[in-house]
């Protein structure tokens, strides 16, 4: 599921092709910013490039790895998943990672590594490898790439940007069938990689430690992670404690378990540790929803802060990516229709923040000249349970008709330490009143309206 492979050989024209639009609607609270058609020939990897409004969008390569299918491209659009560019050079793309700066793209490409600019999106180097190159992350300031030695084994080795020099002896382990993916850890800081097998079930699964790259150590390896094989279903968490796989996380240190964020086939991780995870449709009815947003810290599934229904029997989520600031999740969708030729994909951009519920409720009449009271209540929604959201601003914008006049004015409150608020309104005409409550939003909450509470002001 989190990459379909087709045997196509599509040009950068065909990539273009109007396809036809999928509907996938948002779960009740969560908030769906946008729903582009972007035709695709297969969706591997997606990247969101949040300082440029770019999102990098991989093919992948066929099923048994190689060879890379006739120019392939990177697809660039803009976050709402309208196409914008395709990568320039026939690149037969696999695995793709950001600096931690986040000004240059890495692709893994047949022959070695390809740096791009994300602010011009040319081509600003290549790092010759000789070898056709899977996936590759950035830790302790060197690239980390899988690469095949055609005729012997897969292995990962080490670039080093500043002089494009290739170490091929670095890693102590060699993957004999496949070739490893790689996570790293996206924070930058512990020296942390993750390798799988990719493609093979039971896969190896490795952590290592590239702090010193001149004498990198494996940590732990197990084949007893089942699931742990799907291109976008390893991701290491910041401060490299732990790695995602198949939606559960699992400690570096001696690959034991450590949250279950539900069974899930694809899997994305922030800088700031913000976790978001995709269930694959037959895990929950079509109703439920199956793509979950985590915060920092998360230590159950019933912590999630956002979730979405995304899926079908026919619609799969193909790949995520957080924002750098972790209040956006960008969503690669597939129509996995048998019937559709091409596959069709949508970019789903949702709001990645907690998903707030925002209540308001009053009298339904009232005595002109005379006073109302209002209430509501602020709650960010958990599994079954309701969090209460204190010292947040809500305002409440009130309009009057009726009386030859429409005057709009706002008043403010403020949340209490249960979310509640109260607001004292004077009906000074007769008309109707209408007041409709709202929240901002900030960094870590979605904004929230209510529906209208109507008034009736009666003579005095």
């Amino acid at each position: 599921m989190g990459s379909v492979r087709r045997k196509v050989m599509l040009l950068a024209s065909a990539f273009l092709a109007a396809l036809s639009a999928v509907a996938l609607p948002a779960w009740t609270g969560g908030v769906a910013r946008a729903a582009t058609i972007t035709p695709l020939p297969a969706a591997y990897q997606v990247i969101a490039d949040t300082a440029h409004g770019h999102l990098f969008i991989s093919e992948g390569t066929s099923p048994s790895n190689q060879p890379f299918p006739a120019g392939s491209t990177i697809l660039v659009t803009d976050l709402s998943g309208n196409p914008v560019a395709t990568l320039p050079g026939p690149l037969g793309v696999d695995g793709m990672t950001l600096s931690p700066d986040g000004t240059t793209l890495y692709v893994a490409e047949d022959g070695g590594v390809a740096a791009f600019s994300t602010a011009t999106l040319q081509q600003t180097s290549f790092y010759s490898i000789g070898f056709p190159a899977y996936s590759v992350a950035v830790q302790s300031g060197l690239l980390w790439v899988s690469y095949d030695e055609v005729g012997a084994f897969f292995t990962i080795g080490s670039i080093d940007p500043s002089t494009g020099s290739f170490d091929a002896t670095p890693f102590p382990v060699g993957w004999v069938s496949f070739p490893p993916l790689i996570s790293a850890d996206p924070a930058d800081q512990s020296g942390t990689l993750v390798t799988s097998s990719k493609g093979v079930n039971p896969p190896t699964v490795a952590s290592f430690n590239v702090s010193n790259p001149a004498a990198v150590t494996q940590i732990a390896s197990t084949q007893s992670i089942q699931s742990c094989w799907m291109p976008n279903g390893l991701a290491v968490l910041a401060g490299g404690a732990a790695f995602l796989c198949d939606g559960v996380s699992y400690s570096t240190a001696d690959l034991s378990p450590q949250v279950d964020y539900g069974t899930d086939d694809v899997d994305a991780a922030a800088g700031d540790g913000t976790v978001a995870v995709a269930a694959p449709p037959s895990n929950f009815p079509d109703t439920t929803p199956d793509v979950f947003v985590f915060p920092p810290g998360a230590t159950s599934f019933s912590s999630y802060r956002a979730a979405y229904t995304l899926e079908s029997p026919t619609v799969v989520v193909a790949a995520l990516a957080l924002s750098a600031d972790s209040e956006n999740l960008y969503a690669v969708i597939q129509n996995n229709d048998t019937t559709a030729d091409p596959v069709s994909f949508t970019v789903e951009a949702l709001d990645a923040r907690a998903m707030t519920t925002l209540t308001l409720s009053g009298p339904t009449s009232g005595t002109a000249h005379g006073r109302v009271t209002l209430t509501g209540q602020l709650t960010t929604p958990l599994t079954g349970t309701q969090a209460a959201l204190p010292g947040a601003k809500v305002t409440i914008t009130r309009t009057i008709s009726g009386a030859g006049k429409n005057p709009v004015e706002t008043l403010t409150a403020t949340t209490a330490a249960d979310g509640t608020f109260t607001v004292t309104d004077a009906l000074r005409v007769r008309g109707t009143y209408t007041y409709t409550a709202s929240y901002a939003g900030n960094a870590a909450n979605a904004p929230a309206t209510t529906a209208a509470v109507t008034i009736a002001g009666r003579p005095g």
